[in-house]
Order: structure tokens, then C-alpha cells, then sequence
């Protein structure tokens, strides 16, 4: 990474060999005027048992299990009196430096990081043309990857700086199982790790919840999107371990039957919130702002005008979305039961998403060719439109007229979906779009996702599908490279997510959603 402070910029590197750690700072500018002192200081993290102390010219961390002593490779500073109260090396800075525990020779530390540096640069050239976006997702998913002491594991999160005061990580509904799905990419045990983990944090009732701190909060009233299913499939279908569905399906499952038995409003699924415990005393539980939540895209424009039952603890509306992923779960967990012998679950799967495919049929708006939201309500269809409506492309619930129908009346409409940035969260000829704050008209990850992955299962979207992706991975690209962002959401508008009123956290790992599209579709997730 880069550093820089006033008239000072360092490059810092780091390789690691096993145990071995090697670290260079490189001043690339420094100020003519003054010297600068590089410090190094150590820490034990998680009131880990263990000391540090200054021992002549190293820096040295003793452990119940190991001792290891940090040198530099430039002559230390003895001036004693620095902004810390640990003990340091004090270093002052007029060319590069190397920090090891195994050696002081900078020519040997500079080659240790270059070793590194070449061989992860060589690994990113099998990715051709997309080594960028492959880079990019890469390095969202390693920044936002941590450990919990506590439970003593390792997964990913949605934004680092989320964690720090929700009690050390936040799990969020959805987000996880994103982020497993581009991570099996190429790291299994990883993503593996990242899908059981974030079933684990499962509520007693069984369902994934909107979200699980490490302070012990949870939302017990409702959950979000079931993408699980869709991320341990794939992840299986590219690293096929038995265990790994052998430790997901019954969790897979459960949560799969919580939905017909909490969210089934007549004939289909319906977003809601439950009354339940509410030990932190939030706001947001059991009425219609919860429920929004719920649907992960928490404040789309589709849901403002939707009204909340508290008796059925339900929204009043049929959802497009929430069905179509509902019977493509049912469908790859028929799947995981063929794997794993459980005929009679398979069976009933099947028989479950066969129902409600028949049913979600009825969102099919003859006269827009479109299938839409049904508010139960007003009993009409709802005029707010999203990428959701697409999202019966999951498993084929779109019969392919259909398919190619509201794909060129609506997907390629530049005055709805299309044009150089890809896809707006709600139509461009919303009232609300023009707002652009959060999921009113930003572009998001998971959207775009989601509809490519319903669109490979139509050969006949070939070419609209290669444009989705291709105007989707410019996007995540142009941002990388050019300010190193791994975006929340990005603007429809100039494409970029620096605009205040995206609320867009620029790394948050799943930009990299966008990246993965690409590396789907030219066959490196086969």
C-alpha cells in the first residue's frame, strides 16, 4: 500500500514465508526541509498472553510458543522521545528499509517482497484481459478478510471498518454467501469456510439472519435474500467435496422451509418481519421498514408505498424477487439432496418450486411483458420496476418469450435499465431515481449478479448477456485502477461512486461481483 502524510509518501510491502516475515518501506517522496523518522512498533492483539520489549537492536515479541526478534536493515534513532508508549525501533528515513525476523540485509528483503510480488503477478496473468478485475476482487475480498478470536476463525466481511463497533464482525444475510461465491473462485477451503461460518450464524428458529454482530446482536425478526443455496451449489460444482454439502444442506434446508412457514401470503412468498426478541431495543423490528430490510435492498423505491400487516406480519405485496430466488434455491438444494441421497427431500423440492413457479407466473404483466410486483392492497400490479424483475430468469421460471420480451422492452431501454452504466436499481423513469442515494437508482453489485446468472440459462440472451457483462466489468475496472475502489455501489449517471449522495463505501467487498461476471463468463468458474 501507499502512504502518504504532508510531503511524505512510502510504498509498504510485505511477504510472508511461513513464520518468516519480511517487511519494505520505500520512501517514494520525502520532505527536503525535515527528516523523517519511520517507527515500528509491535502488538498482541486479542489480550493475547505474551510481551514485547526493546533488546538492544531488536524489537522483540515473546509468546508461550515462540520468541522472535524484529531488525532493521538501516541503523536505529536512540532518541527516546516519541508519540508511543510501546517499545519501538526508530529508524530514521532516507531511503528504503527492510524489516525482518530473519535477517538485516535489505538486498535480501527486497528480494524476498519481489519473489512475492512476481509470483502473485504471474498468477494474475492466466486471467488475460481480466487480470484487473480479477486483481481488484481479489484484493477487496483480502482487505475485508479477518479473524474472530473468540470462535477462532477466519471469513470474510462486508467492509472492514464495518466491524469496529458492531463488537469485532458483522455477518449480514446475503453479503456472505456473495462473498463465498467469488471467492470459490479459486480458494476453496476460503469459501467453503466463509459459506459454514455464515450458516452458523444461523437463529435458533433456523433462518440466516439480516444480520449477526460479534456483540451478540442479531435481527430476530427477519432474515434476507436466500442466495445461499445458489453459492454453496456453484462452489461445490467447482470443488466437489461431499463434506462441504454434507455440513451445508440441513442448515440449507431449514432455512429453505422457514420461508414457506413464515413468509407464504396466499399462493406465494411475501417479505415480513416476525415479533421476536429484541434485546437491543431497535427501532427497525417487526413493521414495514423492517421488512424492507429484509429484502436486502432496504430502501427501494418498490416497497414505500407497500403496507405492513402485523397480524400476518407480513408486506402486502407478492415479490418477484423474493419468489424467483426462493424456487432457485428449492431447485440446487434438489440437487445437493440427488448428491447426498436424500431422494424424499429431493423430491419434495422439486414438487415446491414446480408450485410456486406456476404460481409466480401470475407477476407476468401481459401488457408491460414484464413480470412486476403485485400489491394485494390495491390489487393491481406496481408501476416501480427493478432489476428484480428479471430475476425469474433464475432457473428458467421465464419461458423464453417471455425471456427475450422483457429483455429488449425493458433491460435495453435506455430510458429503464440501459446505457453506459449498468444496472440502475430502479428504473431511470422513476420519480425517485433522480435522488440516486442508496438502492434508489444507484448501481448494485448484487443486481447485476443476479441477473447474469439467471441469463446463461437462455442461449438466446447470448449477446444481451456478453453487453451486461462486458458494460459491467468496465465499471469495476475503471474504478480500480483508477482510485483503487472496490465499490459499494457505483453511479449510473458518470459511473463513479465517489458522489456524496451514493453512500457508497468504496471497499466493500462485493464491487467485486461485477469482476466475477466477467471471469464466469469466459469459463475460468467451470
Amino acid at each position: 500500500m501507499e502512504v502518504e502524510y504532508r510531503k511524505v509518501k512510502l510504498r509498504i510491502e510485505s511477504a510472508a514465508y511461513g513464520n518468516d516475515l519480511y517487511l519494505l518501506i520505500t520512501p517514494l517522496e520525502l520532505d527536503e526541509e525535515y527528516t523523517s523518522t519511520l517507527l515500528v512498533e509491535g502488538g498482541l492483539l486479542w489480550n493475547r498472553p505474551g510481551q514485547i520489549s526493546r533488546e538492544e537492536d531488536a524489537l522483540t515479541i515473546t509468546t508461550p510458543d515462540q520468541k522472535l526478534e524484529f531488525r532493521s536493515s538501516a541503523p536505529l534513532s536512540n532518541h527516546p522521545f516519541f508519540n508511543t508508549l510501546s517499545p519501538f525501533l526508530a529508524i530514521e528515513l532516507s531511503g528504503a528499509v527492510g524489516i525482518s525476523s530473519t535477517t538485516t540485509n535489505l538486498a535480501a528483503i527486497q528480494k524476498k517482497v519481489t519473489e512475492k510480488r512476481n509470483d502473485y503477478e504471474a498468477y494474475l496473468k492466466q486471467f488475460g484481459k481480466l487480470t484487473e478485475a480479477y486483481a481488484g476482487m481479489a484484493a477487496g475480498l483480502g482487505w475485508n478478510t479477518i479473524y474472530d478470536p473468540v470462535q477462532d476463525r477466519v471469513f470474510s466481511t462486508v467492509d472492514r471498518q464495518w466491524n469496529i463497533n458492531r463488537g469485532g464482525y458483522v455477518f449480514f444475510g446475503w453479503d456472505n454467501f456473495f462473498m463465498a461465491h467469488m471467492i470459490g473462485l479459486d480458494a476453496p477451503e476460503l469459501a467453503m469456510a466463509n459459506a459454514v461460518e455464515a450458516l452458523r450464524e444461523a437463529t435458533a428458529d433456523g433462518f440466516v439472519s439480516n444480520l449477526s454482530q460479534g456483540n451478540g446482536r442479531k435481527a430476530w425478526d427477519r432474515s434476507q435474500p436466500p442466495v445461499g443455496g445458489l453459492a454453496c451449489w456453484d462452489i461445490y460444482q467447482k470443488h466437489p467435496h461431499q463434506w462441504f454439502l454434507e455440513m451445508v444442506y440441513p442448515r440449507l434446508l431449514r432455512w429453505n422451509e422457514w420461508w414457506l412457514e413464515n413468509r407464504l401470503n396466499g399462493d406465494l412468498l411475501s417479505w415480513g418481519s416476525n415479533p421476536a426478541q429484541n434485546p437491543f431495543h431497535d427501532k427497525v423490528y417487526h413493521n414495514l421498514q423492517a421488512a424492507m430490510l429484509e429484502t436486502g435492498i432496504d430502501d427501494s423505491p418498490m416497497y414505500l408505498d407497500a403496507q405492513f400487516d402485523p397480524e400476518k406480519n407480513l408486506m402486502e405485496m407478492h415479490d418477484v424477487g423474493l419468489n424467483a430466488m426462493y424456487i432457485a434455491d428449492c431447485r440446487v438444494l434438489a440437487k445437493m439432496a440427488d448428491v447426498l441421497g436424500q431422494s424424499e427431500d429431493a423430491q419434495r423440492l422439486r414438487k415446491r418450486a414446480d408450485r410456486l413457479q406456476q404460481y409466480l407466473q401470475a407477476l407476468w404483466n401481459e401488457g408491460n411483458q414484464l413480470f412486476q410486483n403485485y400489491d394485494l392492497i390495491q390489487n393491481t400490479f406496481s408501476d416501480r420496476i427493478s432489476p428484480t424483475s428479471f430475476y425469474p430468469l433464475l432457473t428458467r421460471t421465464a419461458s423464453s418469450e417471455q425471456a427475450q420480451s422483457m429483455v429488449s422492452n425493458h433491460l435495453l431501454n435506455e430510458e429503464e435499465f440501459w446505457g453506459e452504466w449498468v444496472l440502475p436499481s430502479i428504473a431511470k423513469n422513476d420519480p425517485l431515481f433522480p435522488k440516486q442515494r442508496y438502492w434508489k437508482g444507484a448501481i448494485w453489485p448484487p443486481m447485476n449478479f443476479l441477473v447474469y446468472l439467471g441469463m446463461r440459462d437462455y442461449p438466446e440472451l447470448k449477446d444481451a448477456r456478453k453487453a451486461l457483462v462486458d458494460k459491467s466489468v468496465d465499471l469495476f475496472v475503471r474504478n480500480w485502477t483508477e482510485q483503487g475502489f472496490v465499490c459499494e455501489n457505483y453511479s449510473p449517471i458518470d459511473g463513479t461512486c465517489t458522489e456524496p449522495q451514493l453512500n457508497s463505501s468504496p471497499w466493500y467487498t462485493w464491487g467485486g461481483l461485477l469482476a466475477l461476471m466477467g471471469l464466469m463468463e469466459e469459463g475460468y468458474y467451470d
